[in-house]
């Protein structure tokens, strides 16, 4: 398991990325122990980093504060787990951030190939 120094240090450097963010900023590391001691979902983030980092046409979702990377992230976090619909976040994306059906797209699919299995 990693310790709690190492996943802050993931969620720093791949959250950002995965989530679309600037990379050189910091997210302020205040999430809740929920999404940073959830070695599953970290893994998963990190290949969404990825697989996003791979991807050209991935537009960056401007996430320009730590509360907007934190409250996408919990969002995410509760698709990842299935405490949120597919339709729900999508929902909730387009309301914060119109425009990125594709960046959507992408988190969705990487989810339904990699993340944990929904009946």
């Amino acid at each position: 398991m990693k310790s709690t120094a190492s996943v802050f240090f993931v969620l720093a450097i791949s959250l950002p990325l995965a989530l679309g963010a600037c990379a050189s900023r910091q997210p302020d590391t205040t999430l809740p122990p929920s999404i940073t001691q959830d070695a599953t979902f970290m893994s998963w983030l990190a290949g969404l980093d990825n697989a996003v980092d791979q991807d050209p046409k991935y537009r960056r979702i401007p996430l320009d504060s730590p509360a907007q990377t934190n409250e996408f992230a919990a969002h995410l976090h509760d698709l990842y787990r299935g405490r949120t619909s597919e339709a729900e976040f999508r929902s909730w994306v387009n309301s914060r951030y119109p425009g990125h059906a594709y960046e959507q797209n992408v988190i969705i699919r990487y989810l339904d190939q990699y993340g944990p299995r929904r009946s």
